[in-house]
């Protein structure tokens, strides 16, 4: 039903359509009438004729619906003017997420969009040329049957690379530890070092975002070792409890079995020395005691002086002699692997005799608690034969 006016020679004639959209008006006098038509959610709308006398005279009226949605246009240009592409663009809609991607001219088309004020956020970018943009946010409001714009404006920025700040503490006391080495590896780069810290503090800005290894180690306590991911403009923060040796000749971590003494071997051989039987019947009595630790790697190494191919072979050798004395204790073969790295990770420098008497170790990395795998985007070592 619309309500209809009917105006001609100054009379006005009111009356509704029917089902149909139908109306008849008697009477009208001869000459022009105009016609106006009124719905709720529809667009008034306005028609004339010329009445006819003693003549049935139709008319039409066409009536608009109101549109209950918007459309939203979101243009992204950065601070030369240029226009972004590629660009991830995010906007709720009814409590949903609606992502768009700006295209070659910078623009994304949010279509058919409930009135009301929106918040519109750019997700960042990275750019070939190493800079970024970094995210934006804009609000808008959409109206009925129209078209609302809206201009983000990016400038390029160079991030900053990420930094470590760590803290080195007594497990016990808290105490801050008065010196020691860190050896740290950068896995996307595939590059290694080492450093030092004093009064319990160390910071490093990284290479760049990604995936980095540590090892924490000072006189008079078990190694520390951890894992972390880094991002652009991050300063991650680290607090390191280093456990004190003397109460126990063995330390048990979630990723890691540490050994108060390093493991002797004969000069260039893969023969253990006497000595160090006493630490290696601790560690299988451990391992006894352990049984949900289902799989140990034992990993080798040396320092860098000779060949990288000898010392590799060196490092596998020693690593398997540690093996077999394990399996020969009573340690199942098939909870325990081995390989050898020869002088690939250092913890510390090979400059020196002490950093290269550290660097000749052998470690014991916990890779299964119960058959689950706690470690991730390693490599496999090497099966026993």
């Amino acid at each position: 039903i619309a309500v209809l006016k009917v105006t001609a020679k100054g009379t006005v004639f009111e009356g509704q359509t029917n089902a149909e959209g139908l109306a008849l008006f008697s009477g009208v006098p001869a000459g022009k009438a105009t016609v106006r038509a009124q719905k709720d959610g529809y667009y008034p709308a306005v028609n004339t004729t010329d009445v006819l006398a003693a003549e049935t005279n139709n008319i039409w009226v066409m009536i608009e619906r109101i549109a209950q949605s918007g459309d939203l246009e979101v243009i992204v240009r950065d601070q030369a003017s240029r226009a972004v592409s590629d660009l991830t663009l995010e906007v709720y809609v009814a409590k949903k997420l609606q992502r768009q991607t700006s295209d070659a001219e910078g623009t994304a088309l949010y279509s058919g969009l409930p009135p009301g004020e929106y918040k519109i956020q750019a997700r960042g970018k990275e750019l070939p040329n190493g800079n970024r943009y970094p995210p934006a946010a804009a609000t808008a409001v959409v109206t009925n049957g129209r078209l609302t714009t809206v201009h983000l404006s990016l400038t390029e920025q160079r991030p900053a690379p990420p930094q470590i700040s760590a803290t080195v503490v007594d497990g016990k006391t808290d105490a801050l530890v008065a010196a020691g080495v860190v050896a740290y590896e950068d896995v996307a780069r595939n590059t290694r070092g080492q450093e030092t810290f004093a009064i319990g503090a160390w910071t490093k800005s990284l290479a760049g975002p990604g995936a980095y290894r540590l090892r924490f180690e000072a006189d008079g306590y078990f190694p520390s070792r951890v894992s972390i991911q880094t991002e652009w403009n991050e300063v991650k923060q680290l607090l390191i409890a280093l456990e004190p040796k003397g109460q126990s000749d063995i330390l048990i971590t979630e990723t890691d079995i540490y050994i108060a003494d390093r493991i002797y071997f004969k000069t260039a051989s893969a023969n253990i020395l006497d000595q160090s039987y006493p630490i290696l019947n601790a560690l299988a009595k451990v391992l006894a005691e352990n049984p949900q630790i289902t799989l140990l790697r034992i990993s080798g190494h040396t320092d860098a002086a000779g060949s990288r191919q000898y010392n590799t072979r060196l490092s596998r050798d020693r690593a398997r002699s540690v093996f077999d004395y394990l399996a020969s204790k009573g340690v199942h073969s098939k909870r325990m692997e081995y390989e050898g790295y020869g002088p690939d990770q250092p913890i510390d420098s090979n400059d020196t005799e002490a950093g290269r008497a550290a660097n000749r170790r052998v470690d014991f990395e916990i890779l299964e608690v119960n058959g689950r795998s706690v470690r991730s985007g390693e490599g496999d070592a090497s099966a026993p034969d």
